[in-house]
């Protein structure tokens, strides 16, 4: 992972060098990214310049880039599977995927991770397995000489025991040992483990940026290229599926033109109630990671439709596909009901993350809808 493989960041990227040019090196950082912004890819180069610094050679950078340096470990969210159960789980487990994972798509999410192992309908864990692991490893002496680099990767859902287990190490580290955890939730972090790191501040990612990166390493035209960019709103990562159609793009959009049919018609119709009670069913069966990704892509497309009322924009570009009327659609959508919608979808994707029944949470957020998409326009 080079900086070049990176798309925009180049002030973050300017920062990481010179502290290393000028040996201001923190032993414990917060690269603090939102999704699709390339925390995990900065952090990667970021350890890879730091080996070359401590005079490495080139063998070292294609080790990195192999994500197989011996000084270089990972501790990322896990769950147990088939194959391991939930009191042995630890990050060490599951290697070898997480090195084909990250290699295929190093902007991917949570979601798409879990997915990845097969364990979607879990929430991922970073446990204390993971933390007696991680100083175990930053106790030994360095196999290459120089550092020694842990990334923790969604460090957000380390759970208070990890947390807490990591506090001595992270406030008085063994010599030449370096910590980054990279977040999306800063707010999730430990307030003691917040503390004690640099923070690193990463920023969404700018429009010519995406853009750019879709035409070089997906082949994308140009002006398909800029629409995809606008409407990813930062997030190269959505960027991605937008460009390659993914089957979960158009299960959303089904999923969302099934519900907001439903619940126009459920005010004076009794059967499309019932079909909103069998669409959270339906919904339940997700796991909670993928509940989330599908209340945050509908409040993209409600956010769209209000745009679009207002003759702001057209209708998005991944939504072409959805047998939905867009103009008579967005047309319900104005000024007068957009903040009640985009509050009730927020608390409903807070309330997941709470771990609250995904059912309860999504029939409720449907009767109110129901009532929101029925509001006149002042």
């Amino acid at each position: 992972m080079n900086w070049d493989n990176i798309a925009g960041q180049e002030e973050v990227k300017k920062d990481l060098t010179q502290s290393i040019i000028n040996d201001r090196i923190s032993h414990a950082q917060i690269f603090y990214a939102p999704e699709g912004s390339g925390g995990l890819s900065l952090a990667i180069a970021y350890a890879k310049e730091l080996f070359l610094s401590a005079g490495n050679n080139e063998n070292t950078a294609s080790k990195v880039d192999h994500l197989m340096h011996s000084d270089l470990h990972f501790v990322f969210p896990t769950n147990s599977t088939d194959k391991i159960k939930s009191d042995k789980t630890e990050s060490s487990l599951f290697l070898q995927q997480w090195r084909s994972f990250v290699k295929k798509n190093h902007y991917g999410n949570l979601n798409d991770w879990l997915s990845y192992i097969h364990i979607e309908k879990k929430q991922g864990i970073i446990n204390v397995r993971d933390a007696e692991t991680i100083i175990t490893q930053m106790s030994l002496k360095s196999y290459e000489g120089g550092y020694k680099i842990t990334i923790i990767w969604m460090a957000e859902n380390m759970n208070t025991q990890a947390a807490n287990k990591l506090l001595k190490i992270i406030e008085e580290p063994p010599i030449n040992t370096i910590f980054i955890l990279v977040t999306e939730n800063l707010n999730e972090i430990l307030p003691t483990i917040l503390s004690r790191c640099q923070l690193v501040k990463i920023n969404s990612l700018k429009k010519e940026d995406i853009s750019s990166y879709l035409i070089n390493n997906s082949g994308i035209e140009n002006k398909v290229a800029e629409k995809i960019a606008s409407l990813s709103h930062g997030n190269l990562n959505k960027a991605l599926k937008i460009a390659n159609d993914s089957e979960q793009n158009q299960e959303f959009e089904e999923f969302f033109v099934f519900w907001v049919r439903n619940a126009f018609i459920a005010k004076t119709n009794i059967t499309a109630l019932q079909g909103l009670i069998n669409w959270t069913s339906d919904i339940y069966g997700w796991g909670r990671e993928k509940q989330k990704s599908f209340l945050v892509f509908c409040i993209e497309i409600f956010r769209e439709a209000l745009l679009s009322n207002y003759q702001i924009t057209n209708q998005p570009y991944y939504f072409q596909k959805a047998k939905i009327d867009w103009n008579r659609f967005s047309a319900y959508i104005h000024g007068a009901n957009i903040e009640d919608i985009l509050d009730e979808l927020n608390k409903a994707h807070y309330h997941i993350e709470r771990n609250i029944n995904a059912k309860l949470v999504f029939l409720d957020s449907s009767i109110k809808i129901t009532r929101f998409l029925h509001q006149k326009m002042n």
